[in-house]
């Protein structure tokens, strides 16, 4: 792909992510909402349900079982609640002022779209599009954590054309390829006393002077901020298997592979009114070169996942389905922001993160032939390791799904999918030290709901 074309076509996909608010909702930063049939069930049996053309984000291989051509779209909305108590947050000289308590969850939009048809030979053609990791949490520009996070953003699009091919009457395989675009935005603040007095000493007169020593740490006249933004597109697959054990039982086992990306933006900074307006010297020369803007890249390896799905109709009202995902989140130990800026040094958010399993078991019960219910309990565990690794950017915990939903077969070609979820998340604890030797210490009460509608039509 050329300079000209993969300019233009990463600002199309610029242009389509600012219609889609993403944020986390799965353990880490992935997003588990692509369905709405399956939110119902708490995406229990996801790998091996197979209901509707979303199958290809799940298990390709379940395009076998659906007759004739189907488009499927859907939309969740997301509402989250990260609220962060302060505890004793401090500077790298002492109590940070500021607002002690705010919330960083941000209302989102998911959408997803899949379609499949008929090929010859036992052969099914889709493709889905979609966002499979997201994160977007926002404080106030003044709030106790400033020096670590601000706003963050992450934003994927999920282009996969994928294939199944009925190989036996009891076994169906299939695969894909995923073409991600990835866009990413990482704000916060920066106490330019603390980067003065830091690299100068404590008691150098011209930090002093100009307002950046020890005593002004975490004063407005000696912030600044950064803004961190770029973007990358990465390519992967993703290989699926359905197997019909008996007539009423099957088993489904769904492959998704990490994705590399190395992300190229810009890094701007603001820097502090009391730098701009000092004098001319070592130090206050020093620190605008350091922080210029300059290019920037970062190298991201987005985790690959394993599930396994089990599906048994009990009776011809009563399906019971189960799953477990595993996701390796240790792909992703930190994120290295590089600077094409010779004097400015990498910046650096140790994760520390572990792989991480996810749990879910579901009920469907078809009340009559226009109507289906479904329900679903889930625990999703956190990659995070402890309080200390946790980031005021993702302040991630095991959270347990209890999910609601129902199937509306308006017409024989038309079906309307509703789902609700509530996710309850543990307390939080924090205590996280910065490059700039602030720690963020308290806790987040979170939760969240979610809220999917899908349309499905078969022609």
């Amino acid at each position: 792909m050329s300079k000209k074309h993969h300019f233009l076509l990463s600002n199309l996909m610029a242009g389509i992510l600012l219609l889609v608010s993403n944020t986390v909702q799965g353990a880490g930063f992935a997003i588990i909402e692509q369905s709405a049939s399956g939110q119902g069930n708490a995406y229990a049996g996801a790998a091996a349900t197979a209901s509707d053309a979303s199958t290809i984000f799940y298990n390709p291989a379940g395009m076998s079982r659906i007759k004739g051509n189907q488009i499927v779209t859907a939309g969740h909305i997301i509402i989250p609640r990260f609220e962060f108590t302060n505890n004793g947050t401090t500077s790298a000289v002492g109590a940070m002022p500021g607002v002690a308590n705010d919330d960083g969850g941000v209302l989102a939009f998911v959408p997803n779209f899949y379609y499949v048809r008929d090929l010859n030979n036992g052969m099914k053609f889709g493709i889905g599009i979609f966002a499979p990791f997201g994160l977007s949490t926002k404080y106030d520009a003044n709030w106790v954590g400033r020096y670590q996070a601000i706003e963050s953003s992450i934003k994927t699009l999920n282009i996969n054309p994928s294939i199944a091919w009925q190989a036996t009457p009891k076994l169906s395989l299939g695969a894909g390829i995923s073409l991600q675009y990835m866009d990413a935005r990482l704000t916060s603040a920066v106490d330019f006393a603390v980067a003065c007095y830091g690299t100068f000493g404590a008691a150098n007169a011209n930090c002093n002077a100009a307002g950046l020593g020890p005593a002004n740490t975490a004063s407005s006249g000696a912030t600044g901020y950064s803004d961190n933004q770029g973007d990358d597109w990465g390519w992967g697959f993703n290989l699926g298997l359905l197997y019909q054990i008996t007539p009423d039982t099957r088993v489904g086992v769904a492959y998704r592979s990490k994705i590399r990306h190395k992300i190229t933006g810009r890094g701007d900074f603001t820097l502090a009114p009391n730098l701009l307006s000092a004098g001319s010297n070592t130090e206050t020369n020093t620190l605008r070169a350091v922080f210029a803007d300059s290019d920037i890249s970062v190298n991201v390896k987005l985790p690959d996942m394993l599930s396994l799905s089990v599906y048994h109709q009990v009776n011809q009202r009563l399906a019971v389905m189960a799953d477990i995902t595993r996701t390796r989140w240790s792909s992703i130990p930190e994120l290295r922001l590089v600077f094409a800026n010779a004097a400015k040094s990498d910046s650096v958010e140790t994760l520390n993160w572990k792989d991480a399993n996810r749990y879910s078991i579901g009920l469907t019960w078809r009340h009559s032939k226009h109507l289906t219910l479904r329900s679903g309990i889930a625990y999703d565990q956190t990659p995070v390791p402890n309080a200390t690794s946790r980031t005021a950017r993702l302040p991630d915990n095991n959270r347990t799904w209890l999910s609601f939903g129902l199937t509306w077969k308006r017409t024989p070609n038309l079906t309307i999918d509703a789902g609700y979820s509530h996710l309850f998340i543990k307390d939080t604890p924090i205590n996280r030290t910065g490059a700039l030797n602030d720690t963020i210490r308290g806790s987040y009460d979170s939760a969240v709901d979610i809220v999917a509608v899908q349309v499905q039509w078969k022609f």
